[in-house]
């Protein structure tokens, strides 16, 4: 096999396993670990046989080992070394996907076979989801809906979606961010009317579920994300498809839960104040204020919560319920201030390659991986979606392909110019 062949070979193989990461982060943390593997060794044997060790350059490379490195550096403050290291070591995983992803996925034909793999998870979650509405269990991994307790704040049983992943702020989390990929592709991208028909009906079935995730404050975010695409696209079809939703949902929610949300005049406490967030953020709040610079270590979070939580109160061990202030309170400030350096520099890229971008198809491509991404951020801000397994590796995803994305329109400039 000559060298050329040998790299269509392993980049095709490795093209499958990233599809295959992105597809099962729903559904198996042990598929999604076994595709992660899979493709860093193919890619490493692609490398070996290549004779190039070199790593490709991108423009968050400076950013992504400064925080790399000040995560290290945090476990200088942790009380618990095992499980700071633990976190280091999914730190390095997370950027094995990135590079991977950023050095093979070079054109928009690869792109392109990874997003259906993203859309046939999405598919596969959302109806499993729908069958656990109605079996009162997922088909995939046999899960019992989330039952919310009697003695929660509305005072009323009620069950929560999960489909195949362990809670349902996962799950939502995970909607929050390929609904809106999905549905650009669905209204832009140009498909056969029957393809097209089925992503619409996957996301209808995607919506049911995450309304049914009873998340309130996805109502908040959808709105925000439905109204910046709308502003940006200048199509106001999105919210109108809000407004439906919106009139749907209230057919839908059931009767004490509706009473109870009129009855609620606070905002905050409606959208926001679920699971004990005002008292999860004064947490995460102490440790940041007590260890600025560097936290109180990499992924020891819970192992802190009861030292710093307000006195008086019960809850023991809790994660902060926002990936932001959880990471802040973890590695400190600094490198807090490198994540969203890293958000922020790869959003204006994606936004600059937009505008830049002539061929409709492409263009529809890098906008549905901006809409997918900003609304993992959203769902991030009330959620730890970043320090759970597999919602992380769905971010870091994402964030690869975003940036492979615009490298791919930047490269055509360059190459033209």
């Amino acid at each position: 096999m000559d060298k050329e062949r040998q790299k269509i070979f392993f980049d095709r193989l490795i093209v499958l396993f990233l599809g295959m990461i992105i597809f099962s982060i729903p559904v198996s943390i042990a598929m999604t670990n076994l595709s992660i593997a899979l493709a860093g060794t193919a890619w490493l044997v692609k490398k070996i046989l290549s004779k190039d060790f070199k790593i490709k350059k991108n423009p968050l490379n400076l950013l992504l080992i400064g925080f790399l490195f000040i995560s290290a550096v945090s476990l200088i403050s942790s009380v618990d070394m095992r499980a700071s290291i633990k976190g280091l070591q999914r730190l390095l995983k997370y950027f094995l996907i990135f590079y991977v992803f950023i050095d093979t996925v070079n054109d928009f034909k690869k792109m392109r076979m990874i997003l259906w793999f993203a859309l046939a998870g999405l598919a596969l979650v959302s109806i499993d989801g729908l069958y656990q509405f109605f079996a009162g269990k997922d088909f995939i991994r046999g899960f019992p809906a989330f039952m919310e307790p009697e003695s929660g704040p509305i005072h009323f049983s009620f069950s929560r979606l999960t489909a195949s992943m362990h809670n349902p702020l996962d799950l939502a989390v995970y909607l929050m961010s390929l609904i809106p990929l999905a549905l650009i592709l669905g209204l832009y991208y140009p498909l056969k009317k029957g393809i097209k028909a089925v992503i619409f009906a996957v996301v209808v079935i995607a919506l049911f579920c995450l309304f049914n995730t009873f998340y309130r404050a996805v109502i908040l975010e959808l709105a925000v994300l439905l109204v910046f695409f709308s502003v940006l696209k200048k199509d106001y079809r999105p919210l109108m498809i809000l407004f439906i939703l919106l009139l749907a949902g209230l057919a839908f929610i059931p009767a004490p839960i509706l009473q109870w949300a009129l009855d609620n005049s606070n905002p905050y406490d409606f959208f926001i104040e679920q699971g004990g967030r005002r008292v999860h953020w004064a947490t995460a709040l102490s440790m940041i204020k007590a260890n600025p610079f560097l936290g109180v270590g990499l992924n020891t979070f819970s192992d802190n919560y009861d030292y710093y939580k307000p006195v008086g109160f019960s809850y023991s061990k809790w994660y902060a319920h926002s990936s932001y202030l959880q990471m802040a309170a973890e590695i400190g400030l600094i490198g807090f201030i490198f994540f969203i350096f890293i958000v922020t520099k790869s959003m204006r890229m994606a936004l600059k390659k937009i505008k830049q971008c002539g061929r409709t198809e492409e263009k529809t491509i890098i906008l549905s991986l901006f809409f997918g991404f900003l609304g993992y951020l959203i769902g991030a801000l009330m959620e730890s979606s970043l320090q759970y397994s597999n919602p992380a590796i769905l971010f870091w995803t994402l964030l690869a392909m975003l940036s492979s994305a615009g490298m791919i329109i930047g490269k055509r400039f360059e190459a033209q110019g």
